[in-house]
């Protein structure tokens, strides 16, 4: 007998709609709530790590720069008892040359030769020594002597270290 219903020999009926098609189920209100409490707090959560975080670059940047300049202060300070140290050996040079008789230096003899060799290197020693000095922000300053077109100046410790 011919019949115009198909069956279906494999299972029941089959039902044409998709499955993705049907409507969720629907969620519970306090499952809803509970899920947006959730977020709320991971939200709350990402803005105080966020705040942290901006907080700990600034304190590692100010710690960066505060390094940088305690550094450089260090450095500053070494080379400023470097320099000074040196000052002892500039005043040495200094008495040194004084006690070379300015007739023993005018004096053209070969007698006088390894004398005025001796102070003339002593002379270099000592102008190449207050040259670097200089390059470092250090001059002398003979309290006693007038400079050119200026009045005589007194010692002030305060500006004249």
């Amino acid at each position: 007998s011919s019949s115009t219903e198909t069956t279906n020999s494999h299972g029941p009926p089959s039902d044409n709609n998709n499955s993705s098609t049907t409507p969720a189920e629907p969620v519970p209100a306090s499952k809803h709530e509970e899920v947006l409490k959730q977020l709320q707090a991971k939200e709350r959560e990402v803005l105080d790590l966020q705040a942290r975080l901006q907080r700990t670059v600034a304190d590692y940047r100010n710690l960066q720069e505060q390094t940088r300049r305690e550094v450089a202060a260090a450095r500053e300070f070494a080379l400023q008892r470097f320099a000074k140290d040196l000052l002892d050996s500039v005043d040495n040079l200094d008495r040194a040359l004084a006690t070379v008789p300015a007739e023993a230096l005018a004096d053209a003899s070969e007698a006088n030769k390894d004398l005025k060799d001796l102070h003339s290197g002593l002379k270099m020693t000592e102008e190449i020594l207050l040259g670097t000095l200089k390059k470092h922000g250090m001059e002398r300053f003979d309290p006693g002597a007038e400079e050119e077109g200026s009045p005589k100046r007194k010692f002030d410790p305060n500006t004249m270290e």
